[in-house]
């Protein structure tokens, strides 16, 4: 299904496993749109010609102006400014300086002596107090101006804002003329002398532009005067370009003095940094034997004889704490093979021999023969004199090891004075040399400041400015503005977009139907099946049933015979009834009604044309019938049925009408007796039609709508509103009335569809 979004815009639901809940997509309804295009055409034809109007009658207001245009080239640099170039690199015209000559073209200095040289106060365009008061010689934009400035002023007027300016003014008035608050708010006015009431209208009408990425620059000038324009830009340039040699003549002569100063300052620091250098020197030799040379040499040798007592100590510690370690774990004797001496040799051939002696001895003799016992006297006298002579070995290595200590101490501390020594001299030289590059540094710049200041005194007569007029402008012939074919076509096309924006404005902010399609996308499944044109005779409305038995309309006979048979179609048998519904009132029910009721009976049907409305009636009124007895005494059974029909001579149907101010007309509607009553009519006629009253505003006509076989909705044409469409049609869908068919009500009669039929001839187009 469609769900309609706008006009212009519908929702396209997709489905989704067999079901329509799928996700929507927003289509364009090229249909409506072209028919909101065709609907407002008068609109959008009607906002172009004003465009076009309105622009072409401003246009022919506005005074021509005319533009003049010169063009100068920057960046040509004489030799004085190569030479300064060099030296100062912020002199050299670059391509990013370009932009700030261009504001030095527009600034108030160079645009205040423009006007001076063209006296500029001699002319009424500039001087306020020599142009015309009368009005039609004041320019429209002038006058514009004037106007806003007014009105300005009287709302400041009104918000009480003059008294406080007033205030601040005379407080103004009051302080010293000469405070330096007061010279700060004056400075630019002070700056411009006599010409500042000109720089602005000056500034108003010139503009400058680089020309792409080159160094050419156009000045142009907008006037009411040809002259005054040409005038203008031709005296910028000149003035451009004597203001920049001014410039560089000052700059030239302050940077001259400036070097005169400081060579003369420069001179004193560079005698003062060569005498401390000298100073320093004299005072370094003094207090320091020798060079760094010297002091590297020996530095090397001590380290060397370290290196060499170091692994001497590190040997003799080792020896001696191996000796230990075997004294501690295996005894004096253990030590035998790792120390030399001629003593401890013989001592240990001595013991041998002993112990060789002792075991042929034990051989011998038995255990505790006195021999055995001397044998091992000996060999105890022995083994103590080898303990005594490992001791003094042992004790002889250890001083040797204490006097390699005490020798790598002396030559580490002599290799600790000597480092610090080296490293005093080593600082004193490089503030030696700290010294002399800043000597040599000042002297550089004296040398530089002195070389520039040779050349600055020299060049002062080669000055030359950095741009020259590549052309002059000429007295425009043709003004450049305005510029009227443009004007009135960008007023066309303003013209045009504004009816186009207010054509689909109004479309999307239109809520009512005012089309067949449109409802349709409302309703669905519910199909449209006719269109009742709304008639009219000189500016007034007629009755509908005597147009049609007068055969006037075929769109209104046609419509109504489709209605009739789409419902009879349904249905042939008699007592068949039919309410007309609709969402609010005046959309057509009654009329719809009668016209139906009418075409049933010429089609041979009896019809009775049943008023349910009962708070606001009105079919009496319409067929000039008698209001009483109408359906209210019916239900009331105060009257029987056939007392209260009326039969209409228009239509050839019966009528039942009603009475307004019921207290309660849907509990009425709802009473038994009016299912008696729907019973008793189904026994008397073929069709029963039931015109009901509007659902949205009351739920009067549910109960009548679930008695009937058929429910027609009608819409009125540009009237029904869509919310109210969709509320009426939510009541229905929850009292579980179905609408069998729509009828579009009251559409001019060219939206009706053009074949009609037509008695006694071939179709008519």
């Amino acid at each position: 299904m469609n769900e309609t979004v706008g006009s212009v815009f519908q929702r396209n639901w997709g489905k989704r496993n067999g079901d329509g809940d799928g996700g929507g997509e927003l289509v364009v309804n090229f249909t409506e749109f072209f028919r909101i295009l065709r609907r407002g055409l008068w609109i959008i034809a009607a906002c172009f010609l004003v465009g076009g109007f309105v622009s072409y009658v401003m246009v022919k207001r506005v005074p021509p102006t005319y533009t003049a245009a010169s063009q100068i080239l920057l960046g040509k640099q004489s030799q004085a400014d190569n030479l300064l170039g060099d030296l100062f690199e912020g002199l050299a015209l670059d391509g990013s300086q370009i932009p700030g000559q261009i504001a030095l073209m527009q600034s108030g200095r160079l645009l205040s002596r423009v006007a001076e040289q063209l006296e500029l106060d001699t002319r009424p365009e500039f001087n306020a107090a020599l142009r015309p008061d009368d009005g039609e010689s004041v320019p429209l934009t002038v006058r514009a101006k004037r106007l806003v400035s007014r009105a300005t002023e009287r709302v400041m007027a009104a918000l009480g804002r003059p008294a406080q300016q007033a205030a601040t003014g005379a407080a103004t008035e009051g302080a010293d003329a000469d405070s330096p608050l007061l010279r700060a708010a004056r400075a630019e006015r002070q700056s411009l002398g006599e010409q500042a009431d000109y720089v602005a209208g000056l500034s108003s009408g010139l503009r400058v532009r680089q020309v792409g990425n080159t160094a050419l620059v156009d000045i142009y000038f907008v006037s009411p005067d040809p002259t005054i324009a040409a005038a203008v830009v031709n005296s910028v340039a000149d003035q451009y370009i004597a203001f920049q040699l001014e410039e560089k003549l000052r700059g030239t002569r302050r940077i001259t003095e400036g070097l005169n100063e400081r060579i003369a300052s420069l001179r004193l620091q560079v005698e003062a940094a060569e005498g401390t250098v000298v100073e320093f020197r004299d005072r370094m030799l003094g207090s320091n034997s020798g060079g760094t040379e010297r002091f590297e040499q020996q530095i090397r040798e001590l380290s060397s004889r370290l290196v060499q007592v170091n692994a001497a100590q590190a040997e003799i510690d080792g020896s001696l704490r191996e000796i230990d370690r075997l004294i501690e774990d295996q005894g004096l004797l253990a030590v035998i093979g790792v120390l030399e001496s001629d003593l401890l040799g013989q001592l240990e051939a001595e013991r041998a021999a002993l112990q060789m002696r002792m075991a042929r001895l034990e051989e011998r003799f038995e255990a505790g023969s006195p021999r055995i016992a001397e044998a091992a006297d000996d060999v105890a006298r022995v083994e103590q004199a080898l303990g005594q002579e490992i001791m003094r070995l042992r004790d002889l290595l250890a001083n040797e090891a204490a006097v390699a200590a005490a020798k790598a101490g002396s030559i580490r501390d002599q290799l600790r004075n000597l480092e610090q020594r080296f490293l005093t001299l080593s600082q004193q030289q490089i503030r030696l040399g700290q010294l002399e590059r800043e000597a040599e540094a000042s002297r550089l710049v004296y040398e530089s400041f002195l070389s520039t200041f040779t050349q600055t005194s020299e060049i002062g007569s080669l000055q030359e400015a950095d741009a020259r007029v590549v052309s002059y402008a000429q007295p425009p012939r043709a003004p450049s503005a305005p510029n009227k074919k443009v004007a009135v076509f960008l007023g066309l096309v303003a013209g045009l977009f504004a009816g186009l924006a207010l054509v689909f404005l109004r479309a999307f902010l239109d809520r009512s139907i005012d089309s067949p399609e449109k409802l349709r996308r409302l309703l669905g499944d519910v199909p449209v099946v006719a269109s009742l044109p709304s008639l009219r005779r000189f500016f007034r409305r007629v009755d509908p049933v005597s147009v049609v038995n007068e055969k006037g309309s075929l769109a209104l006979a046609e419509g109504v015979r489709t209605l009739r048979n789409t419902l009879m179609l349904r249905r042939t048998e008699p007592g068949w009834k039919v309410a007309v519904i609709s969402a609010q009132k005046n959309e057509g029910k009654t009329t719809t009604s009668l016209l139906l009721a009418h075409a049933a009976v010429r089609a041979g049907k009896s019809c009775i044309v049943v008023e349910t409305d009962l708070r606001k009636s009105s079919i009496a009124k319409v067929l000039d019938l008698p209001t009483s007895p109408d359906i209210v005494d019916v239900l009331l059974r105060r009257v029987p049925l056939k007392e209260a029909l009326r039969k209409d001579p228009k239509t050839g149907a019966h009528v039942l009408s009603a009475q307004p101010d019921i207290a309660d007309p849907a509990g009425l509607l709802l009473s038994d007796r009016m299912t008696e009553m729907v019973h008793e009519l189904e026994q008397l006629f073929d069709l029963i039609i039931f015109d009901t009253s509007p659902l949205v505003l009351v739920s009067d006509a549910l109960p009548v709508a679930r008695l009937c076989d058929d429910v027609v909705l009608t819409v009125r044409w540009k009237r029904s509103d869509t919310n109210d469409l969709r509320d009426c049609l939510s009541m229905l869908r929850v009292a579980g009335v179905p609408i069998t068919c729509a009828v579009m009500t009251m559409t001019r009669e060219r939206e009706a569809p053009r074949y009609y039929y037509r008695e006694g001839s071939e179709a008519a187009p």
